[in-house]
């Protein structure tokens, strides 16, 4: 059986001083309001902090993104 392709984001978010950015994989492309507030878990910054910048990388499995 194939790996599973999933679709990468880069996003940086803002939480006061702080500049957090982290890569996700998500199995569909659409970027909603409930998969930014968990992306914001995931980066470890807190509930309010704000999106700068959401980048689609690409659909890939996980060995391709990580290993180029």
């Amino acid at each position: 059986m194939s790996e599973p392709k999933l679709h990468y984001y880069s996003m940086v978010f803002l939480d006061n001083a702080l500049h957090a950015s982290a890569y996700f994989g998500f199995t569909y492309p659409n970027v909603t309001r409930a998969l930014i507030e968990q992306a914001k878990i995931v980066a470890g910054v807190g509930p309010d902090a704000v999106l700068l910048n959401c980048s689609y990388l690409g659909e890939m499995t996980k060995r391709e993104f990580n290993e180029g």
